[in-house]
């Protein structure tokens, strides 16, 4: 195998594991919500309260199924949400950016106007949105097998 083919296939590889940390961080807090098992953080811990739960959970499956058809797509170098264009690549880039910076901000300020949550409350759902960043950023990258760099 070719770098250029072990640089596509390692993109891939990071996709579908970038979605599949989200997709345990939502089971994580329904089963949080639910069982408040003491193995894992309470249920204030996974939620920020910014969105209301009863909408925010069937938000984050849609998010998924979107996020499986996209990883599926570009696993097999086709279909509507493979990313091939170079202009669709560096746009991506920069929203990956922006959201990650967005967060940056978020935290600093959350640990401004909460200092003893700094552990604690908001912490998980900023650190899954670096997650959801880090998706968007490998997505920008190019797959290099079969089309030009």
């Amino acid at each position: 195998m070719n770098s250029a083919a072990k640089l596509s296939r390692w993109r891939i590889q990071l996709l579908w594991t970038l979605q599949g940390l989200f997709g345990l961080r939502v089971l994580g807090q329904v089963y949080a919500g639910l069982y408040a098992p003491h193995w894992l953080p309470s249920m204030p811990e996974w939620y920020s309260g910014i969105v209301p739960y009863p909408v925010l959970l069937p938000a984050q499956i849609v998010l998924l199924m979107f996020m499986t058809i996209v990883s599926y797509d570009n696993s097999r170098q086709a279909g509507r949400f493979c990313v091939s264009r170079p202009t669709t690549r560096r746009r991506l880039a920069a929203l990956s950016l922006v959201y990650a910076l967005v967060m940056v901000a978020r935290y600093g300020l959350t640990m401004y106007l909460v200092p003893e949550a700094r552990w604690s409350r908001g912490v998980i759902p900023i650190g899954f949105h670096f997650v959801l960043a880090a998706y968007v950023f490998v997505l920008s990258r190019p797959s290099h097998v079969g089309r030009p760099a």
